[in-house]
């Protein structure tokens, strides 16, 4: 009789031999040709019959890139195989590239591609490959576009644009392009604001730091590279550059009204946040130091171009310091009034006094406003506890603003004689506000939206009475009134899915209003200093 038992563990010993001697030879193959056991697990593409290893694309990160600017990046693989690899990608944006050999991506958009563009980028071995998701986003670089005040068709005069001023004469548009963030600087070009083929003025031009001389003949920059700031000019019709100033790390500049001269400031100390104040000829030559360790940007020109008031001895904790007048050809300074609230002061358009915040209050930031003689003496009273204010344009009048409440976010609308007296309350629940040119007429905002983010605009005489209504559902934080006080210019209808708005106009006098370009960014937009077009960018 069979010993069934016996037999049966024969087998699985048998069986179990045959496994081990297996195991052996695919041990041996496998650690003679790759080194390491290759178990598949199902994942990321797996791996071949012949041991291949997947290769392990690491991922490039989401990227920004503006419309009109180059993203080029490099894709990275690691291959355990050491295996040649291509590169492909899906999504591809229209003028993207991907070098298949290379993994080098190259993209320049459109000045029609703002957006984000999701992409899947491979990185392939034989048969084996592993992929990663990126998104691009596009940052919008507007366009700079006209229309005329009273509507009609819009002209778009450039594209690429990252900043602009129009010309006093209202004949031409300064801008800049091309920003380079490595280095902080730019092109500076200009063109005619009826469209034209543009002129490139400079091209190491520090982005933000440049001015039109009021005579709209020339162009004051910043240029080179941070902190060695070099100062320069350059005729708004080309050419080559005047250096004023140079590599002395100039931080601040202002052309004098007159555009015979640039008053600037240099030596910047990061310590003291001081630097000088000096003043040089519009052609060149050499520079008058007109004060030391002033706080840089907190200085005015005197409408007449014959003094600079500045600041200096400032307190971080305060935040205040002493105000000075010194004349533009140099000398002994005048005190005005010392522990003035940093830079909030005015000097009135016929350049005889200084309206100044004395008593500063961090608590309810609020402050005393007085006025003083611009050649120093003492000073006026002219309200308390006002926030800010704004002169009229004839210097007669102080508007400003008080009694804050922070639960509506709008003040009280007062006006005061330059000289002092009692004020005339002008208007109640205000937000934000502006004098007509001719002094007048003041145009403010009231009845905020919390929930619409909307306010109603409406216009007084400068002499207090009955408000009129000019529109309603308007966006908080934009208007201008033209500069012949005849319109104001706003933007309403703002959509939060493309974030834009639509931008009309309306007789000072009330009336219907007039749409002149809708679906904008609103975030800049200037009327040309004549009044007769809006200068916009989208």
């Amino acid at each position: 009789m069979k010993n069934r038992a016996y037999e049966a563990a024969a087998k699985s010993r048998l069986f179990r031999d045959i496994i081990a001697v297996l195991f052996l030879v695919s041990f041996v193959t496998t650690f003679n040709y790759g080194g390491c056991i290759n178990i598949p697990t199902g994942g990321g593409g797996g791996s071949s019959a012949t041991g291949d290893r997947p290769p392990v694309l690491i991922s490039p990160g989401n990227k920004a890139v503006n419309e009109g600017e180059l993203l080029t990046f490099t894709l990275s693989v690691i291959d355990p195989d050491n295996d040649p690899i291509s590169y492909s990608m899906v999504g591809t944006p229209t003028g993207a590239t991907l070098n298949a050999t290379t993994g080098e991506f190259n993209w320049t958009p459109d000045y029609t591609q703002s957006g984000d563009y999701p992409i899947t980028f491979t990185a392939t071995s034989k048969l084996l490959s592993d992929s990663k998701n990126s998104i691009i986003t596009v940052n919008n670089v507007p366009n700079l576009n006209v229309i005329s005040i009273s509507g009609g068709i819009t002209t778009t005069l450039v594209t690429g644009v990252q900043g602009f001023r129009i010309t006093n004469d209202s004949t031409k548009v300064v801008y800049v392009d091309n920003y380079d963030e490595v280095t902080g600087t730019a092109d500076l070009k200009v063109v005619a604001i009826t469209g034209g083929t543009p002129i490139t003025l400079a091209t190491d031009v520090y982005r933000w730091n440049w001015q039109i001389t009021p005579d709209s003949t020339k162009v004051v920059y910043a240029g080179a590279s941070y902190p060695s700031y070099n100062l320069k000019v350059v005729a708004i019709t080309g050419g080559a550059a005047t250096t004023l100033a140079a590599a002395t790390g100039v931080q601040y500049l202002q052309i004098i009204p007159d555009s015979t001269k640039v008053v600037y400031t240099d030596n910047y100390d990061e310590v003291t946040h001081t630097g000088d104040l000096k003043v040089v000829a519009i052609t060149g030559g050499t520079a008058t130091t007109l004060a030391t360790d002033v706080n840089p940007g907190y200085l005015q020109i005197a409408p007449d171009s014959t003094k600079v008031i500045y600041m200096d001895n400032y307190n971080d904790v305060a935040p205040t310091g002493d105000l000075k007048m010194v004349s533009i050809t140099g000398g002994s300074a005048t005190t005005l009034a010392t522990g003035v609230k940093s830079k909030d002061w005015q000097i009135t358009p016929d350049s005889a006094k200084v309206v100044y915040p004395d008593n500063y209050d961090e608590v309810t930031d609020t402050a005393d406003l007085k006025v003083v003689a611009i050649t120093g003496g003492t000073a006026t009273a002219l309200a308390t506890g006002v926030q800010y204010w704004q002169i009229t344009p004839d210097s007669t009048k102080v508007v400003y603003a008080d009694n804050y409440d922070e639960v509506t976010y709008t003040v009280d609308l007062k006006v005061v004689a330059i000289t002092g007296g009692t004020a005339t309350v002008l208007a109640t629940g205000v937000q934000y506000w502006q004098i007509t040119t001719d002094s007048t007429r003041v145009v403010y905002a009231d009845n905020y939206d919390k929930v619409a983010y909307t306010v109603d605009l409406k216009v007084v005489a400068i002499t207090g009475g009955t408000a009129t209504a000019l529109a309603t559902g308007v966006n908080p934080g934009y208007l201008q009134i033209t500069p012949d006080s005849t319109k104001v210019a706003y933007t309403d209808n703002y959509d939060e899915v493309t974030h834009t708005v639509d931008l009309k106009v309306v007789a000072i006098t009330g009336g219907a209003a007039t749409a002149l370009a809708a679906g904008i960014p609103g975030n800049d937009l200037q009327i040309t200093p004549d009044s007769t077009k809006v200068v916009y960018s989208e």
